[in-house]
């Protein structure tokens, strides 16, 4: 079965050109920061990503992109034993048709049936739907195997796969150790339409120079703040509602540090009791368990960053 649905193909990716590429477009790893629903990224970290001349990824992949490549691998490998048929792993950026600012580049894609490449290259005429490999170790965010229980955020990322290449189905096989667990995605245009308004206004915004508003109550907010501004000798007198959110802050700390000294002791009292026991049953049938845990040595990278402190005026 032919489909007639096939997205402009794009550069290789990670090459130079495709971190370029990503410029001008939104992936579908941004897509759940552009609609809101990272707990990493918000919308103006994508904005600024859009401003930088590598794609803010310096032109090569970061640690944890490498990290989910090299076992990548291993998963579309199980992936492949357990479902059959042919398994492409050499998938470049796929542009949408009709929409050039969204893309995607899903980790391979599958379709019923045995191809020879070294006799028939792979072609987007064939009736294949696209898979989002993922590793984790949090099996929790996971529900049961063969439905869509997967963190939003790559149910979003699946969303904008099927958008860019007209299918109503993403597979994400899950690595959880050694074991493969296979999920499943089912196209949902309403997704699918907000994320065409949220990445046009995102593009349109890079094109105008008209950054979207921070969301104050993001968790990463405070790292993206300070990414925006650099460091000068120069000396503000800070509002009222400032000064009150710094003494609100202060009584944080304080109250923090209460509380990790309360937890020390109740701890030391509780090991007490148990003395040499390495189980410590509890009234309502749970345990208490002691483990000797080994650490191995490592070294923190050189790095700069910015703190923030109160200090007497000088």
């Amino acid at each position: 079965m032919e489909n007639t649905f096939e997205p402009v193909l794009g550069p290789e990716a990670y090459t130079d050109d495709w971190y370029q590429a990503r410029r001008k477009t939104i992936g579908a790893s941004e897509a759940s920061a552009v609609l809101g629903w990272s707990k990493y990224k918000q919308p103006l970290d994508v904005y600024n990503s859009k401003l930088n001349p590598d794609g803010g990824q310096g032109g090569v992949m970061s640690e944890a992109m490498q990290r989910g490549k090299d076992f990548e691998a291993v998963c579309l490998l199980k992936y492949g034993r357990r479902v059959g048929g042919t398994v492409y792993h050499d998938v470049p950026m796929l542009i949408h048709p009709d929409h050039k600012f969204m893309s995607s580049t899903p980790d391979a894609l599958w379709c019923e049936g045995s191809v020879n490449f070294d006799k028939l290259p792979w072609s987007y005429s064939l009736d294949y739907i696209p898979v989002e490999a993922k590793t984790t170790e949090v099996e929790r965010e996971y529900g049961n195997e063969g439905t869509s229980e997967i963190p939003a955020c790559y149910i979003i990322q699946s969303q904008q796969h099927m958008a860019v290449t007209g299918k109503k189905r993403c597979d994400v096989p899950v690595l959880m150790g050694f074991r493969l667990k296979l999920y499943v995605v089912e196209r949902n245009q309403d997704i699918i339409e907000a994320l065409l308004l949220a990445e046009k206004e995102i593009i349109e915004r890079v094109e105008n120079n008209d950054p979207p508003e921070i969301n104050w109550e993001h968790p990463k907010t405070l790292e993206l703040v300070t990414s925006l501004y650099d460091v000068t000798n120069e000396t503000l007198m800070l509002s009222e509602e400032n000064c009150e959110r710094w003494l609100e802050v202060e009584k944080i700390k304080e109250q923090r540090r209460g509380l990790d000294e309360r937890e020390r002791s109740l701890k030391a009292l509780i090991q007490g009791e148990m003395e040499n026991c390495g189980v410590g049953r509890m009234m309502d049938g749970r345990e208490i368990v002691r483990s000797k845990q080994k650490r191995g040595a490592y070294e923190v990278a050189a790095c700069e960053f910015v703190t923030l402190r109160c200090r007497n005026q000088k």
